[in-house]
């Protein structure tokens, strides 16, 4: 998350050199993050637009080969960074895509899924949908079924991202645009966000004990852009709202992990 919230940074100044150094690091600590390449390329190539006569221009008259130039200080990071992981999977187990989850100690529970559906399956899809999408805080309750102390916390499974963050909720105004540009980059930003985010929503669990859906993290910094064009075309009062509602969340989070109450309070 680091490194892609850095990249986006870099390519957005035209720092495509060392943006594409910092995916290629990104997506080597979690190769999902590949999916937030639509997103990368469309910022990059819409800052080099000035050096060339336009993208269209060199698509509309056949001259790929300055496109493919316009892209390679974006791509090159990625190309060799992912290809040495790559290699190191190959000497490490035997295999370019394997990057040891085979070799993973899991419960039996967990195990009866791998046997049965496999790693990534779209038979999963729908329950960590559920659970990074909407479940509910649960309320917590003592042997005699009275509400104690701290009365809501998320599933030990996850909570929906909107009662973690809130202020998530404005990426639904960012579905429209206001322009050319915005309405590519928003579908470009789109794009990348469901392309990082379906590995996690495909895989195996939910991502075990979490406040929240942790896989989502791996799209992140897409969440706040989205999120923060989605804010400013709220009512000013209900963006403020979203957002103190979302702080408070994350530190009740924070604290009942540090009094080391959660997730204790549901064993």
């Amino acid at each position: 998350m680091t490194f892609l919230t850095l990249a986006l940074a870099l390519v957005r100044s035209g720092r495509g050199w060392t943006a594409g150094l910092a995916f290629g690091l990104a997506i080597t600590s979690r190769p999902g993050m590949l999916g937030a390449l639509p997103l990368l390329l469309a910022l990059h190539l819409w800052h080099e637009r000035g050096r060339s006569s336009g993208l269209r221009n060199a698509v509309g008259k056949g001259r790929l080969m300055p496109l493919m130039a316009r892209m390679l200080p974006l791509m090159i990071g990625p190309l060799v960074l992912g290809g040495t992981a790559l290699v190191f999977n190959a000497l490490r187990f035997g295999s370019l895509l394997q990057f040891g989850y085979r070799f993973m100690l899991v419960p039996p529970f967990l195990r009866e899924r791998l046997l049965e559906h496999g790693q990534m399956s779209w038979a999963y899809l729908g329950r960590n949908l559920y659970f990074v999408g909407w479940q509910l805080p649960l309320a917590v309750r003592d042997a005699a079924g009275d509400l104690v102390f701290p009365f809501l916390a998320s599933d030990p499974q996850g909570m929906g991202l909107i009662w973690v963050t809130p202020a998530f909720v404005a990426v639904v105004a960012a579905l429209w645009a206001r322009g050319r540009y915005e309405a590519r980059m928003l579908l470009a930003a789109w794009t990348s966000l469901v392309l990082c985010c379906l590995p996690g929503l495909l895989y195996y669990n939910t991502g075990w004990v979490q406040w929240g859906g942790r896989f989502l993290m791996d799209a992140w910094p897409i969440w706040l852009m989205l999120a923060a064009v989605g804010l400013r075309r709220l009512p000013p009062g209900l963006s403020m709202v979203l957002i103190v509602l979302s702080v408070i969340s994350n530190l009740w989070a924070a604290l009942l992990v540090a009094l080391r109450v959660w997730p204790g309070c549901f064993s």
